[in-house]
């Protein structure tokens, strides 16, 4: 029983991480990774998003769907407690760890904040930051205003 509820507690403090923005955990993780001389590299936008809240949710949720008897015939069968996580348990949560790795691969790809923060060198950036300094650079582009008048050259018909 007050190991049930150790459990309990260390998955509120999981869904704690839920409510904390990623913008109050930047400093903290940003000093690790400069004290660790690992910011111009991938591993700054990696190794923070390894395990998430969302993730543990959502694979928490999927083992507590999983029937007892499954694991009651596992035990029966003198499988181990490692045998019946891996050989039984994770490959009936293929399609959760696929969405949880989809889901944060693409929020990932689309994260302008964090990538800007932990790299100052654009090949380490990804596509959204790529896309937002292009946009900047057309704005300093003095672009001449097109006149609405046809060129001569022009075969248009007007009526």
């Amino acid at each position: 029983e007050g190991f049930l509820n150790l459990l309990r507690l260390l998955f509120g403090i999981v869904l704690l991480g839920f409510m904390i923005p990623q913008q109050v955990t930047f400093v903290p993780v940003y000093l690790i990774f400069s004290k660790a001389k690992m910011l111009q590299s991938y591993w700054p936008q990696i190794l923070p998003f390894i395990a998430n809240a969302f993730g543990i949710f959502l694979l928490r949720q999927y083992f507590l769907q999983i029937p007892e008897e499954i694991i009651e015939a596992a035990r029966m069968d003198n499988a181990s407690e490692p045998k019946i996580i891996f050989s039984i348990m994770i490959p009936m949560a293929k399609t959760a760890l696929l969405t949880i790795g989809l889901l944060s691969f693409i929020s990932l790809w689309n994260s302008y904040f964090w990538p800007l923060i932990m790299t100052t060198k654009n090949t380490y950036r990804p596509l959204a930051v790529g896309v937002a300094m292009l946009k900047n650079v057309d704005s300093a582009i003095p672009w001449q205003p097109v006149p609405d008048v046809p060129h001569p050259d022009c075969l248009c018909i007007r009526q």
